[in-house]
């Protein structure tokens, strides 16, 4: 088993094309977006309300079993939003789901990292920031929502 990780490399860094890392972080880059600088009002339970449930579904077009509004039976919904807080992107205060200081600066960076990639290719290249070495946390830490979206 040893060898087998040893030779996985794992340590090993990789450029993502500037495109390939949008996309990898495309569900986070909405959640963030949707939430902005107002906050999203939570529900008594302290879920996502039904309208953000909806949006999430259609927007990121993620298909839930059955008909549920509610974030305790929308999964990826739910993995979304809790494994965005895990990684200090977002948080709870006072009944409002908020963005965290590192959430609000990755915001930006993704903001004018998409006005790079409006450029023609070879002057984008593979651009390395911030933004893409969060995407690579994202896909490990919450690789369950990365599938499920």
């Amino acid at each position: 088993m040893q060898r087998l990780v040893g030779d996985a490399q794992l340590g090993r860094w990789v450029q993502i094309e500037t495109r390939v890392a949008a996309q990898m972080v495309l569900p986070y880059t909405w959640l963030l977006n949707r939430v902005g600088d107002d906050g999203i009002r939570l529900t008594e339970a302290g879920h996502l309300p039904p309208a953000e449930v909806s949006a999430a579904l259609h927007e990121l077009n993620v298909t839930a079993p059955g008909h549920g509004r509610r974030e305790n039976h929308v999964l990826p919904v739910r993995h979304l939003r809790e494994s965005a807080q895990a990684m200090g992107l977002l948080c709870r205060q006072h009944g409002q789901l908020q963005l965290t200081a590192e959430g609000a600066e990755l915001r930006w960076v993704a903001a004018s990292q998409r006005r790079t990639m409006r450029r023609p290719a070879h002057e984008a290249g593979t651009q390395t920031s911030r933004w893409y070495q969060t995407s690579l946390t994202c896909s490990r830490s919450a690789g369950s929502v990365t599938r499920s979206l």
